[in-house]
């Protein structure tokens, strides 16, 4: 008798610890240090639910839109607000509420948001976003849905100004890239890498001339050691061939302007695009973009498209077809074409620009001046030398254009944009 009330004491004992666990159990979508779903665990998958495509359980349709999953560092897909349903030819608003809450968190002056966007070349649905004083995001699903992995005080309290990735298509797709950011304008702490997808960085020191910071960042579309870093509000360049290790200045013509953005051109050779390269003011109504065949010992004139401050981003097509867009271009000109790398240009638009971004479909143009003229809003070649441009609906809220913005290509094959925006957020736009 005595043993069977035993029994039933230890049946009744463990029924209660059951019970206790559950209730004290980790939540889905509440990663703890070291647990499944936290950063640290790159084995871990998280939660469960569709897609907001498939009306799972974080999907709009289900009544939980928004709702997050566990998630680690190598699926950030996992952990992230779900945004709504695209539709094709129109823009999703997919800014995280996380992110949101960060961006307005800041006083407006300060309010930079996102900085750049990158996509990863081996692995095209991947896509990153650089967020002043809310770090590095990183996206699976192109850009539909968001996770914030940066583990770096310096990226989560500061500005990343510019970012870069390497261009290796062919690097195996389960390798991390290599990323490079820089902690800029006013905070000039030098440059950070990652080779983790994103979520701790290297701190390396960046030979800048005093009282500056580093404002624009370029890699070699070959050598992904290879970089070249401008100033802001200061003439010149610096440049690294060991993965920002080492650095060496370089000189740029007097009248070449302050604040430069630094290409590689892309000539097709590796050992010619080491070498050429363009220099391309802000800011400056009158200062040219040059350009270099030998690595910036000597230097030609090609234009005057000088862009407002803000931002740059040219479209190289390839076969030496490469698209500028300006703000101060001659005779009303405002989007130049080369078709020789650089060393010409003709004005084929007037429509400012300050964003240039190419998909496999369509040539499209922004405007996202901080300062200078008014928006010009986006634009949509219908012509494949860029010659003639229609106005396309602007991203509700994006007052002026993108920042930086990317075309990319989504699991299912559609050709997506994906826009990062002064001050704001990111959005989304499929392809119809």
């Amino acid at each position: 008798m005595k043993a069977e009330l035993r029994y039933v004491w230890f049946a009744l004992l463990l029924t209660w610890s059951a019970c206790a666990s559950c209730k004290g159990g980790l939540r889905v979508g509440t990663p703890q240090p070291g647990a499944a779903g936290s950063a640290s665990t790159p084995a871990a998958t998280g939660g469960k639910g569709g897609s907001a495509a498939e009306g799972g359980e974080n999907s709009p349709t289900s009544g939980r839109a928004g709702a997050a999953t566990g998630g680690n560092a190598a699926n950030p897909r996992a952990g992230n607000q779900v945004a709504p349903r695209a539709t094709l030819g129109e823009w999703v608003d997919v800014t995280p509420p996380a992110m949101r809450a960060a961006i307005d968190a800041v006083e407006s002056s300060m309010r930079y948001g996102v900085q750049d966007i990158l996509v990863d070349p081996a692995r095209p649905s991947d896509v990153y976003a650089f967020v002043c004083y809310a770090g590095v995001w990183r996206s699976e699903d192109a850009g539909l849905t968001w996770r914030k992995v940066s583990q770096t005080k310096e990226l989560e309290t500061g500005r990343p100004w510019a970012a870069a990735i390497e261009s290796n298509r062919a690097r195996d797709a389960s390798t991390p890239p290599k990323l490079y950011t820089m902690n800029g304008y006013g905070n000039p702490l030098g440059i950070f890498t990652s080779t983790d997808w994103g979520v701790t960085w290297t701190q390396h020191a960046l030979q800048v001339p005093e009282g500056e910071d580093a404002y624009s960042i370029d890699v070699n579309p070959y050598d992904s050691q290879h970089l070249l870093v401008g100033f802001h509000e200061s003439r010149g360049l610096i440049e690294s061939t060991d993965g920002a290790q080492t650095w060496k200045s370089i000189r740029v013509p007097a009248d070449a302007g302050v604040s430069v953005y630094a290409f590689f051109v892309d000539t097709g050779n590796a050992g010619t695009t080491r070498q050429t390269w363009l220099s391309v003011p802000q800011a400056d109504t009158s200062s040219p973009t040059y350009r270099t065949q030998d690595a910036g010992e000597r230097w030609t004139k090609v234009e005057s498209f000088g862009h407002s401050h803000g931002t740059c981003q040219i479209f190289q097509q390839g076969d030496g077809v490469i698209y500028a867009g300006g703000l101060y271009g001659s005779a009303g000109n405002s989007i130049y074409r080369s078709t020789d790398h650089g060393k010409t240009w003709k004005g084929v638009a007037d429509v400012l620009s300050t964003t240039i971004i190419g998909s496999s479909k369509h040539l499209y143009s922004t405007n996202a001046q901080a300062w200078g003229p008014g928006s010009a809003g986006l634009h949509r070649a219908t012509r494949a030398n860029g010659t003639d441009w229609q106005a396309v609906t602007n991203p509700p809220g994006m007052t002026d254009g993108a920042k930086r913005a990317l075309a990319t290509t989504d699991k299912e094959g559609r050709q997506v944009i994906v826009s990062g925006h002064w001050k704001a957020g990111i959005w989304r736009y499929v392809e119809p």
